[in-house]
């Protein structure tokens, strides 16, 4: 997990095949933008992902930008609305896949 420069260089220094991931939330804390600059900076050609836990936005913005690995969390619930009178079904979607530490 790449929290800054320094932890990428640390990461490629020994010249292993590495994927770097961005620590969690990233593109909503630092941006897209910092995640391509430490890309670029670092000398890192190989696969990334940025973590753009539930914003689909941020995941838009990083795909503008180049990057090409993703993280997207399921967006979490919105509100139900109340049944219709008179109504004899009730449609829910299924619960998110369970988001890992």
């Amino acid at each position: 997990m790449v929290h800054g420069l320094s932890a990428a260089r640390m990461a490629l220094a020994p010249g292993l095949a590495v994927t770097l991931l961005s620590a969690p939330g990233a593109a909503l804390i630092m941006g897209a933008a910092w995640w391509c600059a430490l890309l670029r900076d670092s000398g890192h050609a190989g696969p990334s992902l940025l973590d753009c836990a539930d914003a689909p936005g941020r995941a838009a913005e990083a795909l503008a930008l180049g990057c090409q690995g993703l993280i997207l969390a399921p967006a979490p619930p919105g509100p139900r609305s109340p049944p219709r009178p008179g109504a004899t079904a009730r449609f829910s979607s299924p619960p998110p896949p369970p988001i890992w530490s």
